[in-house]
């Protein structure tokens, strides 16, 4: 293609961009949020001695308004890959993670139903970036039971030779549009391509994100009172481990339905990772229904746990009641939250917590 070809794509390009703009026909923003990433066969079983984890992704989008509630949405996002193998003898234990980035763009068609509710299916195509293996060794007891985690990691470098460089596949989700221009949503992304040139395994990734539109169009037509945005608690047990304190502040609105994001700081006392204090870090996203005083929450949860370079990571899910006023004062929250991923000890684990805060006292904003 000449130079003079490239000038005149580019020249329709922005030209197109500018009409639709003009239209509001275009909106475009920020995407983040976490991967449940493994490799599976063709049947989509998950027959291999890889196991899944938790990896972030994170990115940006443009949505094109074709009709009414159709749209066409193109991301560009990295994202992380792979799966985790264990080997374990009587003595000590190999955990080993295997990890390929990709610049991940999915190609969506997506209806949104009364500006609140959406349904996105669509391709996607990736390009590898980086591959390699990290390996830590742990120690085990006479009892078989965790000793303490090494601090040597064993990083194998340039294995890109060993991955196909491209991926494809398919993807489908759902999610809620709030009317700050944030949204939330579920997708599942199955890929065509085998992940590495010498077997058959192929990308299984579910993925929770946290979608953000700088220019969300119905701002103006939906406007909801959010009377008490900033929540401040303490939490005994819960995605803290053992205790935390912890911020929350809801980000948006859609009728009794909210959107919360959490950020917390514990310390957590653990005895088979030695009998100094591990700091725990929880984030997540809570989804909060009900008005007046009485409120059912649900969520998801990562906690990252820190004892100088050992860092391990959690994942929970979040389920109970909380009470607080419309208007501000005392919070007291009861959760279920159980352990569904870690990596170092189990997989899984019940496990709850009880909070008490205050929520800050600020006006009603009324429509």
């Amino acid at each position: 293609m000449s130079k003079k070809s490239i000038f005149i794509f580019f020249c329709l390009l922005l030209l197109a961009y500018g009409t639709l703009s003009a239209q509001n026909k275009i909106q475009y923003g920020f995407s983040g949020g976490f991967n449940l990433t493994r490799m599976v066969n063709k049947q989509g079983l998950d027959t291999t001695r890889y196991r899944p984890f938790f990896s972030p992704t994170v990115g940006g989008f443009v949505s094109v308004n074709l009709y009414k509630g159709l749209y066409l949405d193109c991301h560009l996002n990295y994202s992380l890959s792979g799966g985790i193998d264990r080997i374990k003898t009587d003595s000590f234990r190999i955990r080993e993670r295997l990890s390929h980035h990709h610049i991940y763009i999915p190609t969506t068609l997506k209806y949104t139903y009364k500006n609140f509710i959406y349904l996105r299916f669509g391709t996607y195509f990736s390009f590898l970036t980086n591959a390699y293996t990290n390996q830590r060794f742990i120690e085990l007891n006479d009892d078989g039971k965790i000793e303490n985690f090494s601090k040597q990691r064993i990083r194998h470098e340039d294995l890109k030779d060993e991955f196909n460089p491209f991926d494809y596949g398919f993807i489908l989700g759902g999610g809620l549009q709030f009317a700050d221009g944030f949204s939330i949503e579920l997708s599942y992304r199955q890929g065509f391509q085998p992940v590495r040139k010498q077997d058959q395994l192929y990308n299984s990734v579910f993925s929770i994100g946290l979608n953000y539109t700088i220019n969300y169009s119905h701002k103006a037509i939906y406007k909801f009172g959010l009377a008490s945005r900033h929540v401040f608690y303490t939490e005994i047990g819960g995605a803290g481990i053992a205790g935390s304190m912890n911020y929350e502040y809801v980000i948006a609105q859609h009728s009794n339905l909210r959107l919360a994001g959490r950020v917390g700081l514990g310390f957590v006392p653990f005895a088979n990772l030695s009998s100094d204090l591990s700091v725990s870090f929880p984030t997540g996203l809570i989804g909060i229904l009900g008005k007046k005083n009485h409120h059912i929450e649900f969520g998801f949860i990562h906690t990252t746990l820190a004892k100088g370079s050992d860092i391990s990571n959690f994942a929970f899910l979040s389920g109970g009641y909380r009470f607080h006023k419309p208007g501000g004062g005392f919070f007291l929250r009861i959760a279920y939250t159980p352990m569904i991923a870690n990596y170092n000890l189990q997989r899984f684990n019940h496990w709850a917590g009880i909070s008490i805060g205050y929520v800050l006292k600020t006006k009603s904003i009324r429509p």
